[in-house]
């Protein structure tokens, strides 16, 4: 069949082909460019916000400094102990006398394998002793909350304040 064909019409038959071919190449090129494109863009807002999230290091100190420590859960008794010298060690550096820490009673937990101890104990200071102690309880890698705090100050002397605080921390109940 191609061989009864004049020269002109092979000649456009070919024409025609290398067309079709580079129609098709042209339009997956403008596919494949579209394509680029779209995640080129999207590849300059990713590093748009990335460079947002890149900190300083006087930025990602502050941030680090901003979270509380913690500890996982120990068993109860080592957990109490450790919770407690905390305490302690924090009191005795804002020079605050206290009554010993006493464990609060609580409801069984529903979680069974960790538990809650608070601790509750009462002093007399200067009033801003009460503030340096709030302050410093953040750094208590086993702190979990305050639970309660109660403030009397003195009616002839307001710098003075008795006060009464009660914590609490996590307590590992697993055996084993």
């Amino acid at each position: 069949m191609f061989e009864k064909l004049s020269e002109k019409d092979k000649k456009t038959l070919k024409n025609g082909a290398t067309a079709v071919v580079a129609i098709a190449v042209l339009m997956l090129t403008m596919q494949g460019y579209g394509s680029w494109n779209q995640n080129q863009g999207e590849y300059d807002k990713l590093m748009k916000d990335l460079n947002k999230v890149n900190l300083t290091d006087s930025m990602r100190s502050r941030q680090l400094n901003a979270v509380p420590e913690f500890q996982m859960p120990r068993p109860k008794q080592d957990q109490k102990e450790a919770f407690r010298n905390e305490l302690d060690a924090l009191l005795d550096s804002l020079r605050i006398d206290t009554e010993p820490w006493q464990e609060v009673t609580v409801k069984k937990s529903p979680l069974t394998d960790y538990g809650f101890l608070l601790l509750k104990c009462s002093g007399s200071c200067r009033f801003e002793q009460i503030l340096d102690l709030l302050a410093g309880l953040k750094s208590n890698p086993y702190l979990a909350g305050i639970e309660e705090l109660s403030i009397q100050c003195d009616p002839q002397n307001p710098q003075q304040a008795d006060f009464a605080i009660t914590v609490s921390t996590f307590t590992n109940n697993k055996r084993g």
